[in-house]
């Protein structure tokens, strides 16, 4: 958690910025770097993804020739903000891996890369050893020893303890964290610190004011996201006369069929676990939105944010998508594109993302 120092730097129209990009022991600074971009999210989409599993990325663009990088290294960028009493304050972006080339421009002498968290190094198949049913706390534990990644356990330790039937075979480690996030309500991550998490929405009670936005930079649909209901798909394996494997696939409903719906695919949901999820979002309600703004980096996707518009109201919503750029200064945008459904099953598309 930041200071209230840290912020007010942040929000202040002038201020220093500085980077710490570290890679393979190296440490590159601004005065190495033309831009970096940072892209994130949790439960971003057209409809309220619960249970998203979203790899979050950097790219970089080197002012010169960088020899020595290479596929897997890990990238650790910071960035910092000088305070009035002239400490600097930095904010870790997460844990990165070079998951594509490395490009060495010669003739403009810049090196650019791409880097993205460990999720999209979760696509083996779940071979789980575990008793079933088994808890959410004892499968995702399981799924960091089978990845190789670590947890953060101080949040998996606060998991409810619901216990699941076990999850068909060829189900990936990807698919199995997003399951086990969608019975906590929540979404599954690699936090800042590159350790695994599972998180819900959170209020840091961070408000952004119209001082803080580029101009014009904020698109709002007056019309509430609310929830009507909440649908599972749920596909369940079992044996025929001959001993054939057969898959059933039932629908579940929780609340009305009408209005926005949150929708579940998950082998292992049941109807009381899907009432019991819905009664922890039916009265949830924010309003679409995209912005512009000159960026706070300690602000997260799945971080409730106030905005105040240029007339000084204020709404709240979360920040389902963040992106930050780094080019001396510090821009970044946020958005909530969720589809708005009409009780009587009309659609209002929210198309507010600039392309």
């Amino acid at each position: 958690m930041k200071t209230q120092a840290v912020h007010d730097a942040w929000a202040a129209p002038e201020h220093i910025l500085e980077l710490r990009i570290s890679i393979n022991g190296q440490t590159y600074t601004a005065t190495d770097v033309v831009s970096l971009t940072y892209d994130s999210g949790a439960m971003n989409g057209d409809a309220f993804a619960l249970g998203s599993t979203y790899a979050n990325s950097i790219k970089i663009t080197f002012s010169h020739i960088v020899e020595g990088i290479e596929l897997l290294n890990e990238v650790t960028p910071e960035i910092g903000i000088q305070l009035p009493d002239g400490s600097w304050d930095y904010t870790k972006l997460g844990v990165f891996v070079i998951d594509s080339e490395v490009n060495q421009d010669r003739n403009n002498s810049q090196t650019s890369l791409s880097a993205t968290d460990r999720m999209v190094m979760m696509g083996s198949s779940y071979e789980s050893k575990l008793t079933y049913p088994a808890s959410l706390i004892d499968i995702i534990t399981e799924v960091a020893n089978i990845a190789g990644v670590k947890l953060n356990e101080a949040d998996i330790a606060r998991l409810p303890s619901i216990k699941v039937s076990a999850f068909p075979k060829g189900t990936t480690l990807r698919q199995v964290i997003g399951y086990v996030a969608q019975f906590t309500g929540g979404f599954a991550t690699f936090d800042r610190d590159g350790l695994l998490d599972i998180r819900g929405l959170q209020d840091p009670n961070f408000v952004v004011s119209a001082d803080n936005y580029v101009s014009k930079g904020l698109n709002k649909n007056e019309t509430f996201y609310r929830i009507g209901g909440m649908q599972a798909e749920v596909t369940q394996s079992s044996k025929d006369d001959s001993g054939n494997d057969v898959n059933n696939t039932i629908n579940l409903q929780a609340g009305s069929s009408a209005g926005s719906q949150i929708k579940l695919t998950n082998p292992a949901m049941t109807q009381d676990k899907l009432e019991d999820l819905y009664q922890q979002f039916r009265n949830i309600n924010f309003y679409p939105y995209s912005l512009s703004w000159f960026a706070d980096p300690s602000l997260e996707a799945g971080d409730w944010v106030t905005i105040e518009d240029n007339k000084g109201n204020e709404f709240k919503s979360p920040a389902l998508g963040l992106t930050l750029t780094f080019g001396g200064g510090l821009t970044g945008s946020l958005k909530a594109d969720t589809t708005v459904t009409a009780s009587t099953n009309l659609f209002i598309r929210v198309n507010l993302i600039r392309k």
